[in-house]
């Protein structure tokens, strides 16, 4: 029978081996208790580390307000206002305009701003 090569009880716990194989060495570990006790720490410690991982195994969990449905019918309307403000504006001296203009843009991106931060909070809360 062919010696067991320490990367053979590796891919057994892994379930790599062919059956012929895996068969091969399950007889060995019966017969050899050195081999048996390699094996057994082996086992272990690919329990201990796939444990280590499920616990540090990060999901994470989004939960979106209630009112998110408001959200997209609000985003539409607030185009449409900048598009008529947009072209009301031209009709005003370009300085007055454009000053409008900016400021309507930094409400938006303010109130964008603030619903996506309150997300994140809530994301870090369950954590």
């Amino acid at each position: 029978m062919k010696p067991v090569d320490p990367t053979e009880i590796s891919a057994l716990l892994d379930g790599k081996l062919s059956p012929e194989d895996a068969d091969r060495v399950r007889r060995a570990l019966a017969e050899d208790s050195s081999l048996r006790r390699e094996y057994e720490e082996l086992a272990a410690l690919d329990a201990e580390l796939k444990a280590s991982a499920r616990a540090a195994m990060f999901l994470p969990e989004v939960v979106l307000p209630k009112g998110s449905k408001d959200i997209r019918l609000n985003v539409p309307l607030l185009v449409l206002i900048l598009v008529a403000l947009r072209f009301g504006i031209k009709a005003t001296p370009l300085f007055i305009g454009g000053i409008v203009e900016i400021v309507f843009l930094c409400i938006l991106l303010g109130w964008g701003l603030q619903y996506l931060l309150k997300a994140s909070e809530r994301d870090i809360q369950l954590w």
